[in-house]
């Protein structure tokens, strides 16, 4: 019978509700926060939580977190970014020494890796990060790589996560004259990261990479201004589009993910229908 106990590294907007869906399926759950203040609240979720403030805090080698068989790390890079480029890639590697042999790490990355790209963008494409932020994922992807040995690793590359209070219709309300409106948009409801990382887990073998976000991918001429009317805010205008760029445009291809889960439900695959 598999041990259902795993620490999830990073108990906010995803991490949070992931637990909670995670204990009501029998898993017991260990929840980190950086704050002490929020560790009374997991407490009441019925996590158990500890504090980790990365990189200067995370608990001691002898302390049972570290003997756990399932992690998820879902912490953002931002917050590292004052220690210097390479803090965010240090932390997860640090993370990775002391997790136990054998353990299965799934390690919440982001499609921003790719960077500028054309066409559909597979697993196999070579990464070209344009900002500071991917820039310092994918050099935590690269310092995770040489623990593939020790652990059994699959890094999950997100499209834009939405949901809650995160409103797509906000990102580009009232803005004029916005770029590229025949881009494709890469997006994900939280309903469904949660299910698949439920799907994820029953199963054995994950892959050790895969790209995670809806399997439709709308334009942003024409998903942005209907999202921005819907919550009553006025839509964005666009500029015309550049030479080939609707032929060209790319996305984020996710037959690999549909492939190893091919029973998976999808809550919304299509961004129009997020409510």
């Amino acid at each position: 019978m598999k041990n259902k106990q795993i620490a999830i590294m990073g108990c906010g907007w995803l991490g949070a509700p992931l637990a909670e869906k995670l204990l009501a399926e029998g898993w017991e759950v260990y929840g980190s926060s950086r704050s002490l203040a929020n560790l009374e609240g997991l407490q009441a979720l019925g996590l158990k939580p500890f504090r980790m403030e990365l990189p200067e805090t995370l608990p001691a080698a002898a302390d049972p977190i570290w003997q756990l068989p399932y992690y998820i790390v879902n912490l953002p890079p931002t917050p590292f970014m004052e220690f210097g480029p390479l803090a965010y890639a240090q932390s997860m590697a640090l993370l990775a020494e002391r997790m136990p042999r054998g353990a299965k790490l799934f390690f919440v990355s982001s499609t921003g890796v790719y960077g500028p790209q054309k066409g559909a963008v597979l697993e196999t494409n070579n990464c070209r990060p344009a900002h500071a932020r991917s820039q310092a994922v994918l050099a935590a992807e690269e310092a995770l790589a040489p623990y593939r040995s020790k652990l059994d690793l699959s890094i999950l590359r997100f499209g834009g996560l939405i949901g809650g209070p995160r409103k797509a219709g906000r990102f580009l309300a009232g803005k004029k004259e916005v770029p590229q409106p025949f881009r494709h948009l890469n997006l994900i409801h939280r309903s469904d990261c949660l299910g698949i990382f439920s799907a994820l887990l029953a199963k054995e073998n994950c892959p050790a990479l895969l790209n995670v976000c809806a399997p439709k991918h709308p334009f942003a001429q024409d998903f942005y201004p209907k999202r921005a009317k819907l919550l009553g805010l006025e839509p964005p205008s666009f500029l015309p589009p550049a030479p080939h760029e609707k032929e060209e445009a790319s996305y984020i291809a996710t037959a690999a993910l549909q492939q190893f889960l091919p029973d998976y439900i999808w809550q919304y695959p299509d961004p129009n229908e997020f409510p």
